[in-house]
């Protein structure tokens, strides 16, 4: 799970890792969850949208601003109530999930709780004293962190929370080869509610291949990886 303020560069450090685990094992599948339709050519052709909330298997999935269908406050919907199951089956079913989110607290409580990696871009002052009170600690560690830190150098730091280490890592952010603003603010002139396509035409692969074939004939060669 990465949290963290406004431009703090959550997605871009995301998207890198995206990329360096791809890089790794070209074969294991990489998704991305509720990415805009429309938006779908700013993406390489290895990355696959998805929009059901049983991701598939072995795979690994990025949800980007994840309060968006995992928001704490429908937590009694059906989604809701699958995903809250689900979230227990990840490991069984090899799946690598990386959320992304500005405060925790618009989070479902089963993705927060079951996180092993906790990463905070730069927090802002309102996320310390006003974020879910169990991680208000952590955050408040890494407020502390950055603080010395310039305006510049915030970007590119993470504040690390794992079984393995706690800290901060003053060079983390390396943008991904196909890393562009426009995927930063990917939902910038779009509709949310227009975007919301029920979830029978969600699923029909001809409704998704048809929005791939016509999104990825604008994609700049330089976006495009084989």
């Amino acid at each position: 799970l990465t949290a963290g303020g406004i431009g703090s560069g959550k997605s871009c450090l995301n998207y890198g890792i995206l990329e360096a685990l791809h890089n790794l094992n070209p074969a294991r599948r990489v998704c991305v969850y509720g990415f805009p339709l429309s938006k779908i050519n700013l993406l390489p052709s290895w990355i696959e949208p998805i929009y059901q909330e049983e991701y598939p298997e072995d795979t690994i999935v990025l949800a980007d601003e994840a309060y968006l269908t995992h928001y704490a406050k429908d937590h009694m919907s059906k989604g809701a109530r699958f995903i809250d199951k689900f979230e227990g089956l990840v490991r069984q079913k090899h799946i690598l999930t990386l959320y992304i989110t500005q405060q925790t607290r618009k989070l479902l409580l089963a993705d927060v709780s079951g996180i092993q990696l906790f990463l905070v871009k730069s927090p802002d002052i309102m996320m310390m004293r006003l974020d879910r009170s169990e991680l208000r600690p952590i955050i408040r560690e890494a407020w502390d962190a950055f603080k010395p830190l310039s305006k510049e150098d915030r970007k590119k730091a993470t504040y690390v929370l794992s079984s393995d280490m706690e800290g901060l890592i003053k060079e983390s952010n390396t943008p991904p080869n196909f890393w562009s603003e426009e995927i930063s603010e990917a939902w910038r002139g779009v509709s949310i509610e227009e975007e919301k396509l029920d979830q029978k035409d969600r699923s029909n692969e001809e409704v998704l291949t048809a929005y791939w074939a016509r999104a990825t004939t604008n994609i700049c060669p330089s976006c495009k990886l084989q």
